[in-house]
């Protein structure tokens, strides 16, 4: 229960853009190409993770998958989004583990359009309608984003001061991360590029 508050307190932290949260219009605000999120929660051994990012800096794209090569496209990140232990070092002497791993992304939400033309009498009705439902359909899927969270237990809690995030490696389209940690020794952000990709804790 600790640590879903430490959780909450990073979300709701005024040290880091809380544009982040899922409302629609601050998820607008805060998608931009390149950038991305990372909330680190620890509460004794236990390390609780949460990584945001527009689909574009994960897929390249933020569309529904049009065809089979997009589909394996988007499985095989999700795949390796799953493989926290791989995206993120920790120090040998802590001794940590990744218990779980849940990816969740909106780009696997597909609105389908019902509203084909089926009356021919009302066909350039239809078809204006059709417009403009994909023009609201295309800004919807603009925005889709990865949110993954990631659980680590670690025997030697006191051994993990640093952490290697590994996310520019695996993902090219990641320019930056804004990291955000909150443990019992204290708080910390901090803003990570390919170039320093270390986070050291308070």
């Amino acid at each position: 229960m600790k640590l879903k508050c430490l959780v909450t307190a990073i979300l709701a932290s005024t040290i880091f853009n809380t544009s982040y949260a899922k409302d629609d219009h601050q998820q607008h605000g805060a998608h931009e190409h390149g950038h991305a999120q990372l909330n680190i929660a620890q509460e004794g051994g236990t390390v609780t993770m949460q990584f945001i990012s527009p689909a574009a800096n994960i897929l390249g794209f933020e569309h529904h998958p049009k065809n089979e090569e997009q589909e394996t496209q988007l499985e095989q990140a999700i795949q390796q989004l799953k493989k926290g232990d791989g995206l993120f070092g920790f120090p040998e002497a802590a001794k940590c583990e990744l218990v779980s791993a849940k990816v969740e992304t909106s780009i696997m939400d597909k609105d389908e359009d019902h509203h084909e033309g089926e009356d021919e009498h009302h066909e350039e009705a239809s078809h204006t309608k059709e417009s403009n439902h994909k023009e609201e359909h295309d800004d919807k899927e603009s925005h889709s984003e990865f949110d993954v969270e990631y659980s680590f237990t670690c025997s030697q809690p006191a051994k993990f001061h640093q952490l290697q995030v590994h996310l520019f490696d695996a993902f090219k389209g990641i320019e930056e991360i804004r990291t955000q940690y909150i443990g019992e020794q204290g708080q910390q952000g901090y803003e990570l590029t390919p170039k320093v990709s270390v986070f050291n804790l308070p």
